[in-house]
């Protein structure tokens, strides 16, 4: 079972308040999806992974948290953005959930934050409230656009990350449940994550160009590989998880 708070916070933007909703506690069973999404009741939260001040529309994990200010440098600058037509209307995009929009936005502050790991995870994150939502085309464009993240972090620091530059806590769930308790190479599971966001996306011909001659240290790795090859073959881009593999 899931439990949550209702907390009042204050935005440190705009400095009004507003009621948000924590997250107490929460537990998974069953298996990940292929792209690790946990599975109930841990994925039924994602409604509370961000909190959105309805005052000024600044997105954060904590409204009330500094550190994404610090980061651009200058509260001016995030009002800036926050401010901006590309951060009001996702780029142009027309999400069926405020969730969805709230990720994307989320996505936008990380990027000017230089945060590109967790940016990513936020753009995979608003695909998976299109998934819930049936927005198919939407979640194709997250995916895609993680996608360019997940080479951007591999091109430039591949097989290298610092949990300490990824504060939040879902972040260090995913972590310690599938890198650091396992000892799975960060890299591998980057590569893994896009290998199913490319046949998620139907991009089957890069599935096989790609990854045919592939192989990870996990062998759990390579059994998911082999089984998303095998699907990229049929033409299959619908959701799996571990259990299928």
């Amino acid at each position: 079972m899931s439990t949550f708070n209702d907390v009042t916070k204050t935005c440190i933007l705009c400095f009004k308040e507003s009621e948000q909703v924590e997250i107490n506690s929460t537990s998974s069973f069953g298996y990940d999806d292929l792209d690790f999404r946990p599975p109930m009741m841990a994925r039924s939260t994602i409604f509370a992974w961000l909190e959105a001040c309805p005052h000024c529309g600044y997105v954060a994990k904590d409204i009330f948290d500094p550190s994404c200010i610090q980061a651009v440098k200058h509260v001016d600058v995030m009002r800036k953005i926050v401010s901006s037509e590309s951060y009001k209307k996702c780029d142009n995009i027309n999400f069926c959930s405020d969730y969805a929009s709230n990720f994307y936005r989320h996505h936008l502050i990380l990027l000017k934050s230089d945060n590109t790991e967790e940016a990513f995870l936020a753009l995979r994150n608003a695909a998976w409230v299109c998934d819930d939502m049936g927005d198919e085309e939407n979640a194709i464009i997250c995916r895609k656009k993680a996608i360019e993240l997940i080479d951007r972090i591999t091109s430039e620091s591949f097989g290298k990350f610092d949990i300490n530059r990824c504060p939040s806590r879902i972040i260090k769930f995913l972590y310690n449940k599938c890198i650091k308790r396992k000892g799975l190479p960060y890299a591998e599971y980057l590569d893994l994550v896009r290998l199913d966001m490319l046949r998620r996306t139907g991009d089957f011909e890069r599935v096989t160009d790609e990854y045919s001659k592939k192989s990870y240290v996990s062998g759990m790795f390579n059994k998911a590989l082999k089984f998303q090859l095998e699907k990229a073959r049929l033409k299959d881009d619908s959701v799996y998880t571990f259990e299928d593999v």
